[in-house]
């Protein structure tokens, strides 16, 4: 059994790498002779459940979908959902699945096997599905060798051109010696010289420094450069240009931006919820940054796939490790349908569109083709596509997939960014400290004024608290709902009650919501109720509540003054709803004639109340205490006598606990209070109180909520000590009052106010936290082929592995515990890859010349362009290798040839022979992309920012980007326009109008239309309206002559002198325009005509296609 098992999973594997296997699938493989106890468990426990649940469906009379299960090779061979077992696997296999009514498939779909069949049938697949009379091994063998979803890579398919190693060919011999600058010249002329094409002549050195300041900077020369150029005669002028210009950070800005084109780059998600990526903009300037320090090729492809995985070295700083994981935003910059309900499905749609990108970007592969089935044009099986795939399914690109999903982030901090927060720390700290210390002041002198009123507060709450000696009853939480008078009892009850409407308290900040009241705030907010009641006859009164609650709150309750029950109303009713309110008895008190009020309060959520009521009653009072017949309510005396009713509220509320609580140090005033003593006592006693207060203040103080007091209670009188407790107590009456801050002197505020303010200033300074978009290693995983595409079908599992169509002499190794990440970037980035050096080449040439030598520059397949000169195509990638991948190396060999160097010009002749210039017989001219439009305008008018880097994102992470094109924060600037925001769904308007890529694909080869709104916006737009105003005012201040600013006009717009005719047509032009001007209107001023007139000059030249097309 064990032999039977290792031996089925080597087969399997090695068909699945390819390799050939010596024990063919027809060759009967050793078996053991089964037992007896196999053949009896097999025909009691499993043949009658097949025969009976499944075949009637799945036999060969009836094969639904596919599948047979009358035999065990119809099990293995499985049907449109794939092998229904897998030998040893139950948990893999279709049919547990299947039997168990997952949530793919359901069967038998109505009766389902009962849990010991299930078992029963787990248990025969996990011992290896014996089946009398068929070798399960042998059958396996044959199914594996007879699977199609892992599909067939020949030789002959291998022999494609674009698969084949590169060779560097030798240029070939020319009769035009002369011409050839260097080999790309031998490789281009031999071409036109077996067609009988003659080259066209070389370029003027004005149109030439205009190409090559476009082709690598984006930008036109400006006119210093331009004299220096054509005032340099001596040797290796061209190459000092092409030097000046790879080194200017403007460089990277431009083909940093072509890449992003291949990155479809953005900084919002677009699909269904365009969320933005504010942090994307870092992957954005690794780009341009990689681009400028020439980072090579080879390393540039490893890092964003894999920078995060890359071995650092001790020299390895952590900017280059921080640089590195942000060069993974390249698997996460793409977009997501993020509010997809099918996580399974998100999960692999995201996989499929970052193997779409890859392939293309660096392979030239339609690799995403295979999803569904064998690609139908490349030799790329479905399981070359799901052997990928595992390797993305182990990564970690999204923090989860919900509905709405979050993609995963990098934090990090670099060296220069870890000082700049711990200074930011610093100076934070300083600055709590001043803050802090200038409250204490102002807090602490408004603490010790209520400090000084303690014996006041005393005096007035003595007023309204009842010192009776009565002993201290049950809780009241022993009371339940069926001692209520009220709930449910007869009409006559209800008449002698005194009963109000919850929401028609006399005073109170709880929340009136149409017949009950609930709490106005959360938190610290007092939620506080009071009413009046109008006691005609003395006796006892039970105290009733009528509310609703869906969980455990409660209130406390006062009455007279007096404490009832700190922690009432703390019964549930089942819910908030006011249907389910309920009266409950919160207690008995003796109350005299006169008004009398009921007070509620609690910080934060209470019950729902609906009613409240005092009801007559011969049950004993209750309470601790009597409750007192007012004259006045508590809150009219404090109005009256210019007391804080929330602190009067307070020492009431503490004073009835102290009694409660039968405090020692309250028995002078218990013994006054039941003795009926006279105001005057009263007073006295209050002022021996406010001595003690002050004493201990004196010898302790001071006692404030932010510090400890001087000293410990143990250290100062026995006496004193009841003074110091009520003081030390940060729940005692004496407290700040809420409103504490209004009693700040002026001074105190200012200092609290400087303060504040410098800490707002340091807050808005504060450093930002590092993130980046990025993956990381996931759990490594295998995936299991989805079979036409859909994850709720699954076949084979396929391992980790890489195109089989391609090979090399050394393909790294993916380890169980990795991911294959980096090996696939490894296995990309090899100088033997066939496709990486050529794909990457042919884009170089294809942003020079505006064709690439593969026309389809993404689509190396079947289904793309062969090369037209693919021996040049070889000895570039060679050429880019053997440099070390310096694309800056490239660009030189491609610009300091004649090739490049070629002029415009018609030929007839040649235009016969090769219509379409696929040949290179002269250059073709171009229309600059839609960055370039923009930036020049801005450039030649002396309003472009060179500032490098940054994002101007005015979108917070992940809010909602709204808006046009046209309508969103962070175009309005003079920033390069690789530094604009890309939002998909609301591109900016002015790029979109010359061909900008579209952010939500791969673009390697940008369209360039000739459309009518085209000339309509360089007529009429604002960005060129305002170009043209500035330039115009520039030329009037800086030239003297008309003469003088057309030729000034001609070098800034378009890199050379005017010519006389052209100095003379648009000077006469401008005049004649002012004059017409000044006509029309004879209040203009000259200098305004003027600058009217020059501006429409300026305009003309601007919207003019030798602007916009370079030569």
């Amino acid at each position: 059994m064990m032999w039977r098992s290792i031996a089925l999973r080597w087969i399997s594997f090695s068909l699945l790498l390819g390799m050939d296997v010596s024990l063919r699938a027809d060759e009967p493989m050793p078996q053991e002779e089964p037992s007896a106890e196999q053949v009896e468990f097999f025909e009691k426990q499993i043949r009658p459940i097949l025969v009976s649940k499944c075949q009637d469906c799945h036999s060969e009379d009836s094969a639904e979908s596919g599948l047979r299960v009358d035999s065990l090779e119809g099990l293995l061979k499985g049907g449109e959902r794939g092998p229904a077992i897998v030998l040893g696997k139950p948990d893999e296999s279709l049919l547990i699945s299947a039997v168990q009514h997952g949530e793919l498939l359901q069967m038998p779909p109505k009766d389902k096997l009962s849990k010991s069949e299930i078992a029963n049938l787990q248990l025969w697949i996990k011992q290896s599905a014996f089946w009398p009379g068929e070798n399960a091994a042998a059958i396996a063998a044959k199914a594996a060798a007879n699977n199609t979803q892992l599909g067939e890579v020949t030789e002959q398919d291998r022999d494609f051109w674009s698969f084949k190693p590169v060779v560097k060919h030798e240029p070939p011999a020319v009769k035009n010696g002369a011409w050839v600058q260097n080999p790309i010249d031998q490789f281009i002329l031999a071409k036109l010289e077996e067609e009988g094409i003659e080259p066209a002549p070389t370029a003027s050195r004005a149109v030439l420094l205009r190409r090559m300041s476009f082709d690598l900077t984006g930008l036109p020369p400006s006119t210093d450069e331009l004299a220096s150029f054509l005032a340099d005669d001596k040797p290796g002028a061209i190459e000092r240009v092409i030097d000046r210009l790879l080194a200017s950070p403007a460089y990277g800005e431009r083909w940093g931006r072509h890449w992003l084109d291949v990155a479809r780059y953005a900084d919002s998600n677009g699909m269904d919820e365009n969320l933005a990526f504010e942090h994307a903009w870092r992957y954005r300037d690794y780009v341009i940054d990689a681009f400028n320090r020439d980072l090579p090729y080879d390393q540039f492809v490893v890092e964003q796939l894999a920078g995060d995985l890359m071995e650092a070295s001790p020299e390895t700083s952590l900017e280059e490790k921080y640089r590195r994981v942000t060069a993974t935003g390249f698997l996460s910059v793409g977009p997501k349908m993020l509010a997809d309900d099918d996580p399974v499905k998100k999960e692999m749609d995201i996989i499929d569109e970052q193997l779409d990108t890859l392939s293309k970007a660096f392979l030239g592969m339609t690799v995403a083709c295979a999803r569904c089935h064998d690609h139908k044009f490349d030799p790329i099986p479905t399981a070359d596509y799901y052997s990928l795939a595992g390797i993305f399914k182990s990564t970690h690109t999204m923090e989860n997939f919900g509905v709405v999903a979050s993609w995963h982030e990098h934090t990090f901090e670099t060296e220069k960014q870890r000082d700049l927060r711990i200074a930011y720390e610093t100076k934070q700290n300083e600055l709590k400290k001043q803050l802090d210390e200038a409250t204490r002041v102002a807090e602490e002198r408004v603490l010790l004024e209520e400090q000084k009123k303690a014996g006041k507060y005393l005096l007035a709450a003595s007023r309204f608290v009842s010192f009776s000696k009565t002993e201290v009853p049950a809780p009241v939480s022993t009371f339940k709902p069926a001692d209520s008078l009220l709930e449910g009892k007869p009409e006559e009850v209800l008449k002698t009650a005194l009963v109000k409407e919850a929401e028609e308290y006399d005073r109170g900040t709880i929340l009136k919501n149409g017949t009950f009241i609930q709490n106005g705030g959360d938190g610290d907010f007092l939620n506080e109720a009071e009413y009046d009641f109008e006691i005609a006859t003395a006796g006892n009164y039970e105290i009733e509540l009528r509310y609703c609650s869906g969980e455990v709150r409660k209130i406390r309750l006062y009455l007279g003054g007096s404490v009832i029950n700190l922690d009432a109303a703390q019964e549930t009713t089942g819910s908030f709803d006011v249907g389910s309110a309920r009266w409950f008895n919160e207690g008995v008190a003796t109350l005299p004639t006169g008004k009398v009020t009921l007070r509620i309060e609690y910080e934060g959520a209470i019950p729902h109340f609906e009613k409240v009521a005092l009801v007559p009653t011969d049950r004993p009072a209750t309470s601790h205490s009597t409750a007192k017949a007012a004259t006045i309510s508590l809150a009219e005396y404090a109005k009256q006598n210019n007391l804080p009713k929330e602190t009067l509220d307070r020492w009431t509320t503490y004073l009835s606990e102290q009694i409660r609580s039968h405090s020692d140090h309250w028995s002078d005033w218990i013994k006054w209070q039941s003795e009926g003593a006279q105001e005057e006592l009263a007073a006295k006693l209050a002022a021996d109180f406010q001595a003690r207060i002050d004493q201990v203040i004196e010898q302790a103080g001071p006692f404030h909520p932010r510090g400890k007091p001087k000293k410990a209670a143990a250290d100062i009188d026995e006496s004193l000590r009841g003074a110091y407790q009520l003081l030390a107590d940060k729940r005692g009456p004496i407290r700040l009052p809420r409103n504490h801050k209004q009693q700040f002197t002026d001074a105190e505020k200012g200092a609290i106010e400087q303060a504040q303010k410098a800490q707002k200033e340091l807050e808005d300074n504060k450093p930002p936290i590092a993130r980046a978009m990025g993956v990381r290693e996931g759990k490594p995983q295998n995936v299991r082929i989805h079979l036409r595409g859909s994850h709720t079908t699954l076949g084979a599992e396929v391992p980790r592995q890489f195109l089989r169509v391609v090979s090399t002499s050394s393909e790294p190794k993916i380890e169980p515990n990795a991911s294959g990440r980096l090996q696939l970037a490894q296995w990309m980035a090899s100088a033997e890859h066939p496709l990486t050096s050529r794909v990457m080449a042919n884009r170089v040439w294809r942003w020079h010349f505006g064709t690439g030598i593969v026309k389809s520059v993404d689509n190396f397949g079947t289904l793309g362009d062969r090369p037209t000169h693919p021996e040049l195509l070889d000895w570039l990638a060679t050429r880019l290798v053997e440099h070390g991948w310096s694309l800056k190396s490239l660009h030189r060999e491609i610009m300091l040839s004649s090739t490049y160097q070629m002029s415009s010009a018609y030929s007839d002749a040649s235009y016969k022979a090769d219509p379409e210039n696929k040949l290179y017989w002269r250059w073709s001219r171009r229309r600059l992309e839609a960055e370039e439009v923009r930036d020049s305008l801005m450039f030649v008018s002396s309003r472009l920012d060179a500032t490098t880097g940054g994002t101007l994102m005015q979108f917070r992470n992940r809010d909602y980007v709204t808006g046009t094109g046209s309508r969103v924060n962070g175009y309005d600037n003079t920033r390069r326009s690789v530094y604009l925001p890309v939002l998909r769904s609301a591109v900016y308007e002015v790029l979109q109008a010359f061909d900008f890529a579209d952010p939500s694909a791969l673009e390697g080869n940008r369209a360039t239309t000739t459309v009518t709104p085209q000339a309509l916006f360089m007529m009429n737009s604002e960005i060129v309206a305002t170009s043209s105003r500035t330039l115009a005012e520039k030329l009037l201040a800086e030239q003297p002559t008309d003469a003088e600013r057309v030729d000034a006009l001609f070098q800034r717009a378009l890199a050379r002198s005017a010519t006389d005719s052209e100095k003379s047509t648009i000077s006469s032009f401008a005049s004649k325009l002012a004059a017409d001007l000044k006509a029309a209107d004879p209040k203009l001023a000259d200098d305004e005509a003027q600058k009217q007139a020059w501006r429409s000059a300026v305009r003309v030249i601007l919207s003019s296609s030798e602007f916009i097309y370079v030569e």
